[in-house]
């Protein structure tokens, strides 16, 4: 008896450290079940490729970015990004970006270009909705400071989705007012995904540092053609295509972005990105 009673305390014992070693082992390593983007491999017309290798927190949001030239650094307020600090190899500042937030939204950025000391100022307006429905752009410290917003976006979106549906660019110049628009059209396949403080930062041209175009990140799905509005014939000239090919669950592994000339329908360059989780 005596004999069974030591069995059974020894077995005890065992199984709580078991348990307290696989419990610690958890809280230090937590298992990622959200499908992350880890790599991206970007290739050019000339096929020359470049990767982007993506490290995240235990949060499961991007702390820094390495490529063979130049690495990204992430910094966090909370859950939200702060700043991005694009760094050439070994140690030269390229470039920072600054963040402010109301209410959860990204209101501004700030952009300093350290190797030519020049700013960049974006506000971003939403609508009641929450999309962002007009940003303006500010090329100095003397525009922002003057309010004036002479180059500005203007958003129109597909249903409920953060998809576009016309984005019209506006440039103020003088006594003349230049007016771009572009129409987007979408598969119905969830785009790559690169954790929830991207998310929330991934708003045109406050740039996500994935050398991706903002479509991709910041849309609800994988964006299949964009054209270009003709000012003189009102005619939407093809302007780019995306194709892909998907995994299993239906994810991107594959994107093929094809750039027409929007004269004559010459293919320009194209440009791939292999993507893997």
């Amino acid at each position: 008896m005596q004999m069974k009673k030591n069995l059974f305390k020894t077995s005890l014992i065992l199984l709580l450290i078991t348990t307290f070693y696989s419990c610690t082992s958890e809280d230090d390593n937590p298992i990622n079940s959200i499908k992350l983007v880890k790599v991206l491999t970007h290739t050019n017309s000339s096929g020359v490729s470049r990767n982007l290798n993506i490290t995240y927190n235990n949060s499961n949001n991007i702390k820094r970015i390495d490529s063979e030239s130049y690495y990204k650094l992430y910094t966090y307020s909370g859950e939200n990004i702060s700043k991005i600090e694009s760094i050439t190899l070994p140690n030269t500042p390229y470039y920072t970006i600054e963040f402010t937030y109301l209410n959860g939204r990204v209101v501004n950025t700030k952009r300093t270009n350290h190797y030519n000391s020049s700013v960049m100022y974006v506000d971003y307006s939403y609508s009641s909705d929450g999309r962002i429905n007009r940003i303006c752009l500010y090329d100095s410290d003397q525009e922002k400071n003057d309010g004036l917003c002479e180059k500005s976006y203007q958003i129109e979106y597909a249903g409920a989705t953060t998809n576009y549906l016309e984005k019209t660019f506006l440039r103020d110049v003088g006594l003349t007012l230049f007016e771009t628009k572009t129409k987007w059209e979408y598969d119905s396949n969830t785009r790559p995904f690169f954790g929830q403080a991207i998310n929330t930062i991934s708003i045109p041209y406050a740039t996500n540092g994935l050398e991706v175009d903002w479509e991709i990140v910041y849309s609800l799905n994988n964006p299949t053609k964009r054209t270009q509005k003709d000012n003189n014939t009102g005619v939407y000239n093809l302007s780019k295509t995306y194709n892909y090919l998907y995994d299993k669950d239906g994810s991107p592994i594959m994107m093929e972005t094809k750039k027409y000339d929007l004269t004559n329908g010459n293919l320009l360059s194209t440009f791939k990105s292999e993507i893997k989780y």
